[in-house]
């Protein structure tokens, strides 16, 4: 079973990536406003970010699971 946390994040990035593919499709490339731009790479960012919580977050389990190095 997944834990509260990941199934967050996995939304999260979700949600980041439609909102940045809604953003650079549903703008005309010839009239891409500063704010589209801005959208976009601030979801990109939210979505990176959502991913590398994710993934230290599994790092980190693991490694309490499996104890310390000796």
């Amino acid at each position: 079973m997944m834990p509260r946390s990941a199934k967050f994040f996995i939304l999260t990035t979700v949600v980041n990536v439609v909102l940045s593919a809604m953003t650079v499709f549903n703008s005309n490339l010839r009239d891409v406003r500063l704010a589209d731009v801005a959208t976009f790479y601030a979801t990109a960012f939210g979505a990176g970010a959502s991913v590398a919580a994710l993934a230290l977050s599994l790092l980190n389990r693991r490694r309490k699971e499996n104890g310390p190095a000796e």
